[in-house]
């Protein structure tokens, strides 16, 4: 049994992500944080499933946890202990939770979560929304969707930390060489052609007119713009009359 093990960093598949808060500049807060699980995960790999316990005492009013390891040499259990707060869903159901949490800080379980670097990234515009004077996420905001990446260095120290949306779009990203993170903003949505029934056929003949005189070709022209595939074939078959025209 080794308890420097215990110190290792969590894999950041074993961190959460909850969001704080909502700025009118539409910027998140967002913490970093552990599930109960994770700290009893660690400690069966690292003591024993058998070489570990949790009390629960009130001292002062105030639920306290103990987590104590056997010394196997001694015979002994040695604890630490650490005070929990109230849960927002469950008062003493939160109070157990987070003293559990917080007495495994102080055996090192998740102690790099405290140097974790400022966390505030760039919202687009539907993903929150302003609810009686205050900044709400919306259904379009998934964070635990969000693929998050870190590196430590040898001495368990964050060094990068980065995070990519369901979409593949970069939005946070931290090292510990510049000491700052480069916040992507979101990207504005391509200029579409919006196919509205009844969509004016004459407008496909006037686009494909526009692309042979510029002397170019929708698939080139499909980067800044969007299409529908029936538009694609309409537009194309307008584009290919005019280059046979041309030819006679």
């Amino acid at each position: 049994m080794d308890l420097k093990e215990l110190n290792k960093p969590l894999a950041i598949k074993d961190v959460d992500f909850r969001i704080q808060s909502i700025n009118n500049g539409g910027y998140a807060t967002i913490l970093a944080y552990k599930d109960a699980r994770v700290d009893m995960n660690r400690l069966d790999a690292v003591v024993g499933c058998l070489n570990w316990k949790r009390e629960h005492i009130v001292i002062d009013g105030s639920m306290y946890c103990r987590v104590s390891i056997l010394n196997k040499e001694t015979g002994e259990w040695i604890y630490k202990e650490d005070v929990g707060t109230e849960s927002m869903a469950d008062k003493e159901k939160g109070l157990a939770s987070d003293s559990f949490k917080r007495a495994c800080f102080n055996w090192g379980i998740g102690r790099e979560l405290y140097d974790y670097p400022r966390i505030s990234i760039k919202l687009n515009k539907d993903e929150f929304e302003a609810k009686n004077g205050k900044n709400y996420a919306t259904y379009n905001l998934d964070i635990k969707s969000w693929i998050w990446s870190a590196e430590f260095d040898q001495n368990n120290t964050i060094i990068s930390l980065s995070v990519v949306d369901s979409n593949n779009k970069t939005r946070f990203n931290w090292n510990a060489k510049s000491g700052t993170a480069k916040i992507e903003p979101p990207k504005a949505e391509p200029e579409t052609i919006k196919e509205l029934p009844p969509f004016p056929p004459a407008q496909y003949e006037t686009l494909a007119k526009w692309l042979f005189e510029k002397k170019t070709t929708l698939d080139v022209e499909k980067t800044k713009y969007t299409f529908s595939e029936a538009a694609q074939k309409v537009i194309s078959g307008h584009y290919k009359k005019l280059v046979a025209d041309a030819k006679k």
